[in-house]
């Protein structure tokens, strides 16, 4: 992905947010992570248990940022990956496969570690945690 494809996207996607990391938390069971951008400045982060069904449970985090720039280099930094690197999960419809067999819940140590702030990218400049 670059930064003209995710401008696009934003500006004229038809699904939002434009989702640039879907991704399972082994650490966690079977919870998954995905990021996405609302608009240029805001980011909304969304941790929950993952199983293939259209359940919508978990915890939401809305990021707001002065900037495009500001929330890409957030981003950057959370996951270790320019943006080059990232990809455009609208586009690829891309998701992972849940974990066989997990029973473990680790629950309780995901909210524990969101809390913490270990789990949500820096430099914002408002955020909303929806738990």
């Amino acid at each position: 992905m670059n930064i003209c494809e995710l401008v696009s996207y934003i500006e004229v996607g038809m699904t939002k947010p434009v989702v640039v990391d879907r991704v399972l938390l082994e650490e966690y069971g079977n919870y998954m992570r995905v990021i996405g951008f609302l608009d240029k400045e805001q980011i909304l982060i969304s941790y929950f248990y993952y199983d293939e069904s259209d359940e919508d449970t978990g915890i939401d985090i809305n990021l707001k940022y002065e900037s495009l720039d500001k929330a890409i280099q957030s981003i950057e930094q959370f996951l270790g990956v320019s943006i080059d690197g990232w990809e455009n999960f609208n586009r690829t419809g891309y998701y992972p496969e849940p974990l066989e067999n997990c029973v473990e819940n680790k629950w309780n140590n995901l909210v524990n570690d969101i809390k913490q702030g270990t789990m949500i990218p820096k430099g914002y400049n408002e955020i909303r945690l929806y738990i």
